[in-house]
């Protein structure tokens, strides 16, 4: 089972993330203050320069923008393994999103679904053949995706998991308390946590928190 943590905002979470076994490094490198809790980009890459000693962690970058201009600049800046597109989808159709892959080879795309109903299962499948991930996730009130803290109908992501063709992150209000039976109840190829793995009041990781979370997701 893979894990994946946000929001990294300070190398010494970085090292005690990989120390309790995450998989995925998540940042949201940025400075045009479309979303709360981006860093800067000199941060972002000594943040991904500590994750780059170990070979089998891979560091993600996550942004809220829909133009490919913006988007393609951020994966340019942070160079990043992983880009996390999490903004509004309706607004980065299939076409678009294949575009902004071609033009960052190498690096992977992410795409997070807003899970709400049975809609978000033919949605995450319009993106299968453009996307190396589906992060699956609740919906903003705001048309962004994730850091809700609240969970999903993990009916309609175990849908998607079962017609996904790539791997599938299942995230959305996720902590070690309830981790297992969404892991049992969906069959994830991997679980992410943000909001409940954060010390309170902050944007710092919890290292109890992260290292019970990931001990929880691998049973």
């Amino acid at each position: 089972m893979k894990v994946q943590i946000y929001e990294h905002v300070h190398p010494d979470d970085v090292r005690r993330s990989i120390q309790a076994g995450v998989d995925f490094i998540g940042v949201k490198p940025g400075v045009d203050g479309l979303s709360e809790g981006e860093v800067d980009f000199d941060l972002c890459r000594e943040l991904y320069e500590v994750a780059a000693r170990h070979p089998d962690v891979f560091c993600n970058a996550l942004t809220t923008a829909i133009e490919t201009d913006v988007i393609v600049g951020v994966v340019q800046r942070a160079r990043p393994d992983v880009l996390h597109l999490s903004g509004n989808i309706h607004k980065t159709p299939p076409a678009q999103v294949a575009e902004i892959r071609r033009m960052i080879s190498p690096v992977k795309v992410m795409a997070a679904i807003p899970v709400t109903d049975e809609s978000s299962v033919e949605l995450a499948l319009s993106y299968q053949g453009v996307v190396d991930y589906f992060l699956l996730d609740t919906p903003a009130p705001d048309g962004d995706i994730g850091a809700t803290g609240h969970m999903h109908d993990l009916t309609v992501s175990a849908d998607i998991v079962r017609r996904s063709q790539i791997p599938v992150i299942l995230a959305g209000g996720l902590e070690a308390g309830n981790v297992g039976e969404a892991i049992r109840r969906v069959g994830p190829w991997g679980v992410d946590s943000f909001t409940h793995t954060n010390e309170p009041g902050s944007r710092r990781k919890n290292p109890g928190l992260v290292k019970a979370f990931a001990a929880a997701a691998r049973g």
